[in-house]
């Protein structure tokens, strides 16, 4: 996919230069998918400072324990900031946008992956295969 650069901050061309030149690893690969397709999904009525404000609390409950992992869910070193609808999946498309975001454990994240979301479509179908009077 190709986006007009005047839309495209300066780092993503610069990352795109470097990706065409073959200059960059398979993660970093990953890595600019991922910040693009976040891109794209932001809409223009998002609040960024709302949303910064979430990635700032998450940032701000795991700083003193920068490095570790502790087994117990609601500790603050395992938070993440999570899309509740997945950004990318073959059957939505989540915003990017402060009414999308959540702190969780990053478990939670991690099994969650993109395969749910709240009201996702394969629960509306067993709801809908219900008679009624069930």
């Amino acid at each position: 996919m190709t986006y007009p650069s005047e839309r495209l901050p300066r780092w993503v061309l610069k990352y795109q230069e470097k990706d065409a030149r073959g200059e960059l690893s398979r993660n970093q690969k990953r890595t600019l998918c991922y910040y693009l397709q976040r891109f794209i999904a932001t809409p223009k009525w998002a609040n960024h400072r709302e949303m910064a404000y979430i990635y700032k609390r998450a940032c701000d409950a795991r700083r003193p324990f920068a490095g570790a992992i502790h087994s117990d869910p609601s500790h603050p070193a395992n938070l993440t900031v999570d899309h509740i609808v997945p950004l990318k999946h073959p059957h939505v498309c989540g915003l990017h946008c402060e009414d999308n975001l959540e702190i969780i454990h990053h478990l939670e994240n991690q099994k969650k992956a993109n395969h749910y979301w709240p009201d996702a479509w394969h629960e509306q179908c067993e709801i809908d295969l219900q008679q009624p009077g069930e």
